[in-house]
């Protein structure tokens, strides 16, 4: 950990019980389902976005969707 360094016995110790429990697999591994919920607040405002059937909306929708799959991909 420290080459050519003398701790003392007390120091070392803890030195490597830090390092062992860095190295440790988590308890609990595994996929779980979360719900993500955000707001996009710069998006200039129309009345086809209030309305989830509209062609602006539904291209809004799958572009985020989109993102947050190839997101969740890349990071899980």
């Amino acid at each position: 950990f420290l080459p050519n360094v003398q701790l003392p016995e007390e120091l070392a110790i803890l030195v490597h019980s830090i390092e062992a429990a860095t190295y440790k697999t988590p308890l609990n591994s595994g996929k779980e389902n979360f719900r993500l919920k955000f707001r996009i607040s710069n998006l200039p405002y129309s009345p086809e976005l209030q309305d989830s059937r509209s062609q602006m909306y539904q291209e809004i929708s799958q572009g985020c969707m989109s993102f947050f799959t190839i997101y969740l991909q890349i990071h899980l």
